[in-house]
C-alpha cells in the first residue's frame, strides 16, 4: 500500500498541496480527490480487519489523512459530511487520537 501511495503522482501532488492547505486544492478534479479518499478508506478497512496494525496505519498514512480532513480547500466540490465518507472520517478520528499520544516503539513496527 505504501508503494501504491508514493508512486501515484496524483496522490503525491495532492499531498504536496495539503502541506500548506494550498488554494490550488480547489482545482483538483473530483475524481482525484475521490480516489485519494478511497485509498485512505482502503487503509481503514485493512486496519479494521486486523491486516495492518493501527500504529503502522498511523505512521505510514495517518499524517496525510489528517491533513486532508483538516483542509478546507480540499473539500470544495466534495460533500465532507456525506454518509459515503463515514469510514474516512472514522479513520481520521482514530489517526488523530493516535497522533496525540504517539511514541515510537520498534517492536510495534514489524511484519
Amino acid at each position: 500500500m505504501r508503494k501504491r501511495f508514493v508512486e501515484n503522482s496524483v496522490f503525491r501532488d495532492i499531498c504536496a498541496l495539503l502541506e500548506t492547505d494550498a488554494p490550488q486544492l480547489r482545482d483538483v478534479p473530483f475524481k482525484e480527490k475521490r480516489d485519494l479518499l478511497g485509498f485512505f478508506e482502503e487503509i481503514a478497512l485493512l486496519m479494521n480487519s486486523g491486516l495492518i496494525r493501527p500504529q503502522v496505519a498511523h505512521y505510514m498514512f495517518g499524517y496525510y489523512a489528517i491533513r486532508c480532513s483538516e483542509s478546507n480547500h480540499f473539500w470544495v466540490d466534495v460533500s465532507r459530511e456525506s454518509i459515503y465518507w463515514s469510514l474516512f472520517r472514522d479513520f481520521v478520528q482514530s489517526m488523530t487520537e493516535r497522533e496525540g499520544t504517539f511514541s515510537f516503539k520498534r517492536r510495534k513496527f514489524r511484519f
